[in-house]
């Protein structure tokens, strides 16, 4: 609820009025200016976010209403990512923490790529907790998708933040260590498993 109502009561913030310069030009003008540097960050979210604007225009609700989706949504997912990795009254904790944290409550209804980031963040946790104990072959296995899926959208957390890089790392060290422990599949199987995902 916080939100919703944070979105039409704070007024447009700086970096958000800096930004708005690019999410309403045409958007075959704003990728060029994007790989020119006109902003420091990678271009998934500013395409998704031109698209909407020029849909639903740049009122502070309207702008800002894309990444408050994004946020909600990447709490529901953080919450079946928790119970992917442990338990359903861990996932229910996390759930709470991360909807009640101050930083989310305030970042996450802003025109930046911060509520996407914490979606991508949280897809890439909930894809790692199911892969983890997943021992069938990449190619031919019925699992293959999840690996599929999680270069996937180990791309798009790169496409959202450069610090990505660092997550994806993160999980991808998290997955090898915890299929290790978890998983009855020989350990050079599970490991190139794992290679063949980060490559990806």
């Amino acid at each position: 609820a916080f939100q919703f109502w944070a979105a039409t009561r704070y007024t447009v913030f700086d970096d958000e009025a800096f930004s708005c310069l690019r999410y309403t030009m045409p958007l075959r003008e704003m990728i060029p200016a994007l790989y020119h540097g006109a902003e420091p960050d990678p271009p998934l979210y500013y395409i998704l976010q031109n698209l909407w604007v020029h849909r639903f225009g740049v009122e502070p609700w309207a702008l800002r209403s894309v990444s408050i989706i994004m946020f909600l949504t990447g709490l529901v997912v953080m919450r079946a990512a928790a119970r992917a990795w442990f338990n359903p009254r861990i996932a229910r904790t996390t759930f709470l923490l991360c909807a009640l944290h101050p930083a989310h409550l305030f970042f996450g209804f802003a025109a930046r790529w911060y509520g996407a980031m914490f979606l991508m963040v949280s897809l890439l946790m909930w894809i790692t907790g199911k892969m983890r104990a997943v021992g069938a072959p990449v190619v031919t296995g019925s699992h293959t998708y999840l690996w599929i899926l999680w270069s996937l959208i180990a791309a798009a957390v790169c496409y959202t933040n450069y610090f990505g890089v660092i997550v994806i790392g993160l999980a991808w060290l998290a997955g090898v260590i915890h299929s290790h422990k978890s998983s009855s599949t020989p350990p050079r199987r599970r490991y190139i498993h794992w290679l063949l995902a980060g490559l990806g």
